[in-house]
């Protein structure tokens, strides 16, 4: 008897979460930034219809605001939710990555590259070596793989700076 109501109950909250999720992902968009930021997962699980239903210049300030946010705290939950919306974007959403990685390399490269050397598989990787091939400071990206690799960093970001100041170098 205990056991049936304890299993109506986890039921009935499984439904009223569902419900509540649902209609979350269908109320809000990014043009409601305060509304994003507060709920990250949401928007990392729903990103490709908040792209979908949300105006250009929403998702471009958002994407902003994800992109400056690690910048100044280095908190991952904000380049989680870049690389989820970077997994589904298309057309100007995924040329604007390439300004966003950019901006990530030259003003976060510690953090940033961190961050990379753990998730390998990353959208946003394709989009570092991208920028990375056709940089005009890259001599600038390379002193500052050199001097990253100076500190005292994990083995993984010492394996992935290694890698990667080789593919420049060639």
């Amino acid at each position: 008897m205990i056991k049936m109501k304890t299993k109506s109950i986890l039921v009935c909250a499984l439904l009223i979460i569902q419900v509540l999720t649902s209609s979350a992902q269908e109320n809000f968009n990014l043009c409601e930034k305060e509304t994003c930021l507060s709920n990250l997962p949401v928007v990392q699980k729903n990103a490709k219809s908040l792209l979908k239903n949300s105006e250009d210049n929403c998702v471009l300030g958002f994407l902003d605001t994800l992109t400056n946010g690690f910048i100044v705290c280095g908190s991952t939950k904000y380049i989680i939710t870049l690389n989820s919306i970077c997994q589904v974007s298309d057309g100007y959403v995924a040329e604007y990555f390439e300004e966003i990685v950019e901006k990530l390399a030259k003003k976060s490269f510690r953090n940033f590259s961190e961050y990379m050397a753990e998730n390998k598989a990353s959208c946003l990787e394709q989009f570092l070596l991208e920028i990375l091939y056709t940089e005009k400071d890259r001599n600038d990206i390379i002193q500052r793989i050199d001097d990253e690799l100076k500190e005292s960093i994990s083995h993984s970001k010492r394996i992935f700076l290694n890698d990667l100041r080789l593919k420049l170098v060639r």
